[in-house]
């Protein structure tokens, strides 16, 4: 794939929050969680990337994101 197109895609902050670099590298690696985070409200991808924040190994990451497509906006928040 064309890692150019990563970097337009995945977006560095949202409102300020910067947005952790393995978060950002998992995304890159599942689209269809990067699809429905694009869908989401700020606030929502907002609480997302806190939630990131306090994520510790790759391996975590790639699971939470892998949770956002498996899930959807309705199973990540509410």
């Amino acid at each position: 794939m064309n890692n150019e197109y990563f970097s337009h895609a995945i977006p560095s902050s949202i409102d300020g929050n910067d947005i952790p670099l393995g978060m950002g590298m998992a995304f890159a690696q599942n689209l269809s969680a990067l699809t429905v985070f694009a869908s989401m409200s700020n606030e929502q991808q907002n609480e997302l990337i806190k939630k990131a924040h306090s994520i510790d190994s790759s391996e975590e990451m790639e699971a939470f994101v892998n949770g956002i497509s498996n899930r959807g906006i309705s199973g990540i928040t509410g």
